[in-house]
């Protein structure tokens, strides 16, 4: 029995090792029959910043950190990815408004969160129609080049 254990914990750890490491979820929805992967419907993503910043962190601050971010992902050179800025808006980041909006909003409840991506999807194409972001200020972020210790960078994150 103990040797039935090893050849099997063995041959968990050779199946571990040969599977590749991903650095990302691809993420599919039913359309019909068949699943498709999950890609903007259009590009570029078009997207609103609201319009109120939190402790040590203004919406314009929270603007330009989204715009690098963005930056980030439209430079790799393997993503087809662009953004468009569209503008400050009242707007919280909730689904279901047909706008992407990337904002902060107090959630002291979701003491474990930093933050949530939520998105809606065509059923018929599955094309992301929206995708909206909430970082949770309950917790302390900072747009520091040099970072801050005890706060979260903005825009890593």
């Amino acid at each position: 029995m103990k040797r039935l254990m090893t050849v099997c914990m063995a041959t968990t750890l050779v199946a571990a090792y040969q599977a590749p490491a991903l650095a990302y979820l691809k993420l599919g929805s039913k359309v019909g029959t068949r699943t498709v992967a999950l890609e903007w419907a259009q590009m570029p993503i078009r997207y609103f910043v609201t319009d109120r910043g939190t402790a040590g962190v203004t919406s314009t601050q929270l603007q330009q950190a989204v715009q690098a971010a963005f930056a980030t992902w439209d430079a790799v050179s393997t993503a087809q990815s662009s953004s468009q800025f569209v503008g400050m808006t009242l707007s919280n980041p909730t689904s279901g408004d047909g706008a992407t909006v990337i904002g902060f909003q107090n959630r002291p409840d979701l003491d474990r969160t930093l933050g949530a991506t939520s998105f809606m999807i065509d059923t018929v194409t599955g094309g992301i129609v929206e995708s909206d972001i909430f970082l949770n200020s309950a917790f302390p972020w900072s747009v520091s080049a040099q970072g801050e210790t005890g706060f979260f960078d903005l825009q890593s994150i």
